[in-house]
């Protein structure tokens, strides 16, 4: 759809209906969508870089177990993605729903955060891992069907701006620092709890961001924002 839209930009952009500078009026027009998509990978982001980075060097200095066996775990757990990504991005097609599903493994992993670090601070490998494909799995809850949340909270000739400001935008402010934080506060504390309530401070601002995110399963994914701001008028002069 992106090609077949700049296609048409270059041919015509007046017929087409789009503007020459959809960053500026993504950020004009859809600041609001911007910040929901933000928040939405909020916990997502940060949750996955404190599983795949800082679990590495937890594991080995906090929890004792070697290099290898927390490379393991943290491999092994992360590579069912390949099958839970895709399998709960298809079962919100299913749902005819993004948001339930996105909402429902947000709490999950505000309620196991702590329940993770305990199994993890057994030093078990056993109960390593089985925290961490628990952690995996309610995360791909929400990354699976992020896309296509993503691609239906924009407008076609925004959609590539909008949604990528959005990710940006949390993966320097959750993910690119999760795993300094992460540290920090295990210095500071010198306990796992203060990651988990990290995390369930991340998870509560996602979930404000996705309950306010105007669900709009399967919208046509071609509509332009002059014709999204049409169908608005005309809905609301229809309630009227």
């Amino acid at each position: 759809m992106f090609r077949e839209m700049a296609q048409r930009t270059a041919e015509s952009a007046q017929d087409a209906g789009l503007r020459k500078a959809p960053l500026g009026a993504a950020v004009k027009t859809y600041w609001r969508q911007i910040l929901q998509a933000a928040g939405a990978f909020f916990v997502v982001n940060a949750t996955f870089y404190i599983l795949i980075s800082g679990m590495l060097d937890y594991g080995t200095k906090t929890v004792g177990l070697s290099r290898t066996e927390i490379l393991v775990c943290v491999m092994v757990a992360g590579a069912t993605q390949v099958i839970t990504m895709p399998f709960f991005g298809a079962l919100t097609d299913r749902m005819g729903s993004r948001k339930k599903l996105y909402l429902t493994g947000t709490v999950l992993m505000a309620v196991f955060a702590l329940p993770m670090f305990w199994l993890i601070d057994t030093g078990s490998v056993p109960m390593v891992l089985l925290a961490l494909l628990i952690g995996f799995t309610i995360h791909a809850t929400m990354y699976g069907p992020q896309a296509a949340l993503y691609a239906e909270m924009f407008p076609a000739d925004v959609r590539y701006s909008g949604a990528s400001l959005g990710y940006q935008l949390a993966s320097v402010l959750a993910g690119g620092l999760a795993p300094f934080i992460m540290a920090s506060l295990l210095a500071v504390t010198g306990a796992s709890w203060s990651v988990a309530l990290y995390i369930i401070g991340t998870a509560a601002v996602t979930f404000v961001a996705v309950a306010t995110i105007k669900e709009r399963y399967r919208r046509d994914l071609y509509e332009t924002s002059e014709e999204s701001d049409e169908s608005a008028r005309a809905g609301a002069a229809h309630s009227a």
